[in-house]
């Protein structure tokens, strides 16, 4: 719709939704059309696993998707960045239970999260 145009910026190159039950159909007829026309041209909903990689390998390389989706990327949930915020969550979880096994900053080596700062200032 015009008022979400104007309120909301697009973030998104395309959204693909994958597998989703069949009753969503009817969900997404009502939503649909308070949608913008540009966003609608971005999402794509496809089911079944020949749909879901002609989707997928339209956008994406087949060596980034994921074997669960016909590509020849790590399996969900196993790429190195996912194992970093699992450990990251897991350290920030124990700091906000008090315990500082970590060492922190002056540990011998230090503490790979306590000594990280941003990649760039904000």
């Amino acid at each position: 719709s015009q008022f979400t145009g104007q309120h909301s910026p697009e973030r998104a190159g395309h959204v693909i939704v994958v597998n989703v039950p069949r009753w969503f159909s009817m969900i997404w007829n009502v939503v649909k059309p308070m949608v913008d026309e540009v966003t609608l041209q971005k999402i794509s909903i496809v089911r079944g696993a020949n749909e879901v990689f002609e989707a997928l390998a339209a956008k994406i390389p087949v060596e980034n998707i994921p074997p669960e989706y016909g590509g020849k990327s790590v399996p969900l949930g196993q790429s190195p960045e996912e194992n970093d915020l699992r450990a990251l969550m897991a350290h920030n979880n124990a700091l906000a239970r008090g315990d500082y096994s970590c060492g922190g900053r002056s540990a011998n080596p230090p503490c790979r999260f306590c000594t990280w700062g941003p990649a760039r200032s904000y």
